[in-house]
């Protein structure tokens, strides 16, 4: 399994994500590691760099949510010549998501799966944000044809 780790930050100051690729540094994990900044901040920029991890820049779109607009991001970042030997890809937040052992170890469980997800471990019905979403999006059936159904968490997503 050749692993790449993405993941998008947008509005957030340094403190805020030095977790995240700290974490990762600790767990031994030595692939690819990829941020899409939506921010030029330099001072992040820079850290990012000095950790080894390669910084591509994206541009908000008016029209949809960074936590819609990063997935869609992806697949052109994804394209690039850096990844093209990477067989699986890791996306996690940035700001929320600490790893706690090396993730080649924890996806080498799951290498044959082609989407590895997290529950909220809440359905729609009982959830704001996503059930709001959905019903807004597509409509009171869609809805409800959903509602019963687990929140899958988009903060962390394996695929292959």
């Amino acid at each position: 399994m050749n692993l790449g780790i993405i993941t998008a930050a947008s509005g957030y100051e340094l403190a805020q994500i030095k977790p995240w690729i700290d974490s990762l540094i600790r767990t031994g994990y030595t692939g690819k590691i990829a941020v899409m900044l939506y921010d030029q901040k330099d001072e992040i920029a820079e850290y990012l760099y000095e950790k080894g991890v390669r910084v591509f820049y994206g541009e908000k779109r008016p029209l949809t949510h960074i936590a819609t607009q990063r997935f869609q991001d992806y697949t052109w970042l994804l394209k690039d010549e850096y990844f093209a030997d990477v067989t699986h890809v890791l996306h996690t937040d940035i700001r929320d998501v600490l790893f706690q052992s090396n993730p080649v170890d924890v996806m080498s469980q799951w290498q044959n799966e082609n989407l590895v997800a997290t529950a909220e471990g809440i359905c729609f019905r009982h959830e704001d944000w996503n059930g709001e979403g959905i019903e807004e999006n597509f409509g009171k059936n869609a809805f409800m044809k959903l509602a019963d159904e687990q929140v899958l968490c988009s903060g962390i997503i394996g695929v292959k």
